[in-house]
C-alpha cells in the first residue's frame, strides 16, 4: 500500500518589489520498485557481477546512482552521483538499466509524474580488506593504465 504524504509546496513570486508566497497542498506518493524497496536490493543483489579486476584487487564501496522514474514506470537519465571507479560505476548503471519498466512512477494528485531516485549500491568484497591511502591511489594508477592499453 502507498503512502500519500501531504507536502507544501511553497512558490515565490514578485510583485512590484515584494515577495508574496503561495502555499499549494499536493498528494504525493513516490516511484516505487515493483513490490518494494527490499524486493529492489534483493533484485539489485542478484544481478550485481563484481567487476573481476575490483574483486581481485578487494577494491569496494558505494556507488550513489540517481535516475529519473518516468511517468510510465520506464527509466532515462541515469547518472553516477558519486562513485568508486574499477568499474563498479559501471557496474551499477548496468544493474539500474535491469530495472526499467519494472518501477510504478510517482503520483501527484492522483497523475503520473516523472521523478528522481537516487540508490546507493555497496559493492564489496568478502574477507578482503579493501585499500585505502596509497595503496588506493597506486591501485587507480594500475587500472588506469591496464585500463587504456
Amino acid at each position: 500500500m502507498k503512502k500519500l504524504l501531504l507536502f507544501f509546496v511553497l512558490i515565490s513570486f514578485t510583485v512590484h518589489g515584494k515577495a508574496i508566497g503561495i502555499v499549494v497542498n499536493t498528494d504525493t506518493t513516490k516511484a516505487q520498485f515493483a513490490n518494494g524497496e527490499a524486493e529492489l536490493f534483493k533484485f539489485i543483489g542478484n544481478n550485481i557481477e563484481y567487476p573481476q579486476w575490483a574483486k581481485e584487487h578487494c577494491v569496494g564501496g558505494v556507488v550513489y546512482v540517481s535516475f529519473t522514474v518516468l511517468s510510465d514506470g520506464k527509466i532515462d537519465n541515469i547518472i553516477i552521483k558519486r562513485g568508486v571507479g574499477f568499474g563498479l560505476d559501471d557496474e551499477a548503471i548496468r544493474v539500474i538499466k535491469l530495472t526499467d519498466a519494472k518501477w510504478s512512477s510517482a503520483k501527484s494528485d492522483g497523475k503520473d509524474i516523472d521523478s528522481t531516485v537516487m540508490i546507493p549500491i555497496k559493492f564489496n568484497v568478502k574477507g578482503c580488506k579493501q585499500p585505502t591511502g596509497k595503496k588506493l591511489d597506486e591501485l587507480k594508477k594500475k587500472y588506469s593504465e591496464q585500463d587504456n592499453k
